[in-house]
């Protein structure tokens, strides 16, 4: 393979697309239609994490609305969508008994660095802040990340652009592409609902 152990992804008019054409049409600017990720080959979902290339930088990012609207014992699935309803991704969150530990409300998200277990670095990332006790329990540590299964999330969201029965799909791929929309942003507000 000519690059190495990486393989590169460019993404066309697709759901990047979508998304900053609105931000940069009221600018007067025209919208980055590519975006390169390197994903190292064979790489596991829990010890490496996508490099982003080529991130757009706004200056505005909508709040966003995360919809639990599947409640079963192979997760808590939902959509992620911008806070004016443009779809984002798909969401899978641990089933706890066929509930999540992210409730129902309105939350501050914050980028930092976190570790997930079995990674030797940390990466960057946004948790959800805030989240009430579940269960008798406090809740701390709810992230943003990649996943397909529910045994992946601990509570926490994976992002994927398609859904099945049983997981979500292209996680690493939606995740950075997700990291890349909120670039240059320390936080934004989530309102979680269930249908």
């Amino acid at each position: 393979m000519a690059d190495g152990d990486s393989v590169w992804f460019s993404l066309g008019k697709g759901l990047l697309s979508l998304l900053f054409n609105r931000e940069t049409e009221k600018k007067g600017k025209l919208a980055p239609t590519e975006l390169s990720v390197t994903i190292p080959i064979g790489a596991d979902a829990k010890t490496e994490k996508p490099v982003v290339q080529n991130a757009p930088k706004l200056d505005k990012v909508s709040d966003f609305v995360l919809n639990h609207n599947r409640f079963c014992p192979d997760g808590i699935f939902g959509e992620l969508k911008t806070g004016e309803g443009q779809f984002v991704a798909y969401t899978l969150e641990h089933s706890y008994n066929n509930k999540p530990k992210l409730a129902d409300g309105d939350y501050t998200c914050i980028r930092g660095p976190h570790r997930l277990h079995g990674m030797t670095e940390d990466f960057i990332t946004f948790e959800i802040k805030g989240v009430p006790d579940f269960d008798g329990k406090s809740v701390t540590g709810i992230l943003f990340h990649w996943g397909n299964y529910n045994k992946d999330s601990e509570g926490c969201v994976l992002l994927g652009s398609s859904v099945t029965p049983e997981m979500i799909t292209h996680s690493r791929q939606t995740w950075a592409d997700f990291m890349n929309y909120v670039n240059g942003k320390d936080n934004f507000t989530l309102t979680v609902i269930s249908t």
